[in-house]
């Protein structure tokens, strides 16, 4: 009964914000079928407590990070993801996503993108806070990308997103983001007082579970 209802929810979650995705990516021809797929491949991860597919989260971030470097849109590894680069030089096989910040500046330029994205297999799934969180998804592995500036709601908080309203009080720990070798590639990343900041002094002690430390990574 308890996957029941969740399976319902995560659907009718999904229902609620499709037409806010329509709307977002205009004339842009909608991949129903992966999309679909997508949301299917991460209600089994959920039931099934399943790891990572840290293949296709190396496949995605690629494929991202190329299409925004040749649209010279900056972008940094964050939360969860930065964590994972860090300390473990992986992706962290309990997390279920990809977290990357771009700065709200380049919004616009983000929209543009999106048909090349959706090009290569990617779906947009959902969007809130005035699209300033923007989740999209390959192959069943999202990745969340948190638009950042000053005044912008962040889901990058300290503990959770009702602590942390918006983007202010971690604006400083991004002014030292530094290229790091993640994965065979470099990606710019926050430092580690990011990581302290957000998972405090004892961040290179592995958790057992996701939300031990924080409500989102």
């Amino acid at each position: 009964m308890y996957i029941i209802v969740i399976i319902l929810l995560i659907l009718i979650i999904f229902i609620l914000f499709i037409n806010i995705n329509l709307a977002w990516t205009g004339d842009i021809s909608f991949k129903w079928k992966d999309c679909i797929k997508n949301m299917l491949i991460k209600v089994k991860h959920l039931i099934l407590n399943q790891e990572l597919d840290c293949k296709i989260a190396k496949e995605n971030l690629e494929l991202l990070s190329d299409i925004l470097n040749n649209a010279n849109i900056p972008f940094w590894l964050s939360e969860g993801t930065a964590l994972g680069a860090r300390r473990d030089g992986n992706f962290i096989l309990y997390d279920d996503d990809i977290d990357i910040g771009i700065w709200i500046k380049y919004y616009k330029e983000f929209k543009q993108i999106i048909p090349q994205l959706i090009k290569v297999g990617f779906t947009v799934d959902f969007q809130v806070y005035n699209n300033t969180l923007i989740w999209i998804s390959r192959k069943g592995v999202k990745i969340d990308i948190d638009f950042t500036g000053e005044n912008i709601i962040c889901v990058a908080c300290k503990t959770s997103i009702a602590q942390c309203s918006t983007c202010n009080p971690m604006l400083k720990f991004l002014q030292k983001l530094e290229y790091i070798d993640f994965l065979g590639k470099k990606y710019l990343c926050p430092d580690i007082d990011y990581l302290e900041y957000l998972y405090g002094k004892d961040w290179k002690i592995p958790q057992k579970q996701k939300w031990d430390k924080l409500s989102y990574l």
